[in-house]
């Protein structure tokens, strides 16, 4: 079970998700090119397919591609393990203008007070489904 923030780039800045629509919506570049970005960004990234994992102290990263790599991306997924995972996601939004949607807090996240995440709801998601389950 991961932690997912979903990554825009878009021409205005917006407080909530209800105002993503076309109209703000810009791409983020081709599967291509944002494989490019990434992996300049993270080296090295393990590949298992279209299907790419970023490991670092404490955290990982997965993300997937779609397999026509000339498709242009208007969003981009990824799944979170551990909280140093976010501060990744936040800095390579704010090296390309980016803004990310935290479904931990079912909201923006704001780039400038990172340690205000869904992390610890998360946690608490994932400790009640074990309980549940044990």
């Amino acid at each position: 079970m991961s932690w997912d923030v979903i990554v825009f780039n878009l021409n205005k800045k917006v407080e909530n998700a209800d105002e993503i629509n076309d109209s703000v919506l810009s791409a983020i570049g081709t599967n291509r090119e944002f494989k490019a970005l990434i992996e300049k960004r993270y080296n090295p990234i393990k590949w298992e397919g279209n299907w790419g994992i970023i490991s670092g102290i404490n955290f990982s990263i997965e993300f997937g591609l779609n397999d026509n790599l000339e498709e242009t991306l208007s969003h981009q997924v990824f799944h979170l393990y551990g909280e140093n995972a976010i501060y990744e996601i936040i800095d390579f939004c704010r090296t390309h203008n980016w803004q990310a949607f935290d479904t931990g807090i079912e909201q923006m996240l704001d780039l400038e007070k990172p340690e205000k995440n869904g992390y610890a709801n998360f946690r608490n998601y994932l400790d009640y489904v074990v309980k549940k389950l044990t």
